[in-house]
């Protein structure tokens, strides 16, 4: 009889080294999947970082390209600007010049005759 539960025993042993090696095995073929999962999602994230970073690039390359435009626009409204304030001094001066010669110009006309009412006989000149 000692052999026989020494056998069973065994047997048991056995059954139950088999039990935890296919538990181990399915353990480890979880954590496997798991891993290429991970790896899938990785090479997936990784993807998307580098469509975000490209779009970032060209991103930075437009704003670059705007602020150059816009320091460019800046600089002619500046120039532009001063043109203007320019024109206006320039027009003013010249307003101012006209002003002054009309000033001497009825400053040298003698002055007017005095207004002399007519004869109240002679109301035509011409007759």
């Amino acid at each position: 009889m000692y052999e026989l539960v020494k056998h069973d025993f065994s047997r048991l042993c056995s059954l139950l080294l088999i039990t935890k090696l296919l538990d181990a095995k399915a353990a480890v073929e979880k954590k496997h999947q798991e891993v290429e999962e991970l790896k899938k999602n990785i090479r997936r994230m990784s993807r998307e970082v580098e469509e975000k970073s490209r779009l970032i690039e060209s991103q930075e390359k437009r704003n670059q390209e705007l602020t150059k435009k816009l320091m460019g626009a800046e600089q002619k409204t500046k120039g532009m600007e001063k043109e203007i304030l320019d024109k206006e001094m320039s027009a003013k001066q010249e307003l101012l010049k006209k002003e002054a010669e009309l000033a001497l110009a009825k400053a040298a006309e003698p002055p007017p005759p005095p207004d002399v009412p007519p004869k109240k006989g002679n109301l035509h000149p011409t007759s």
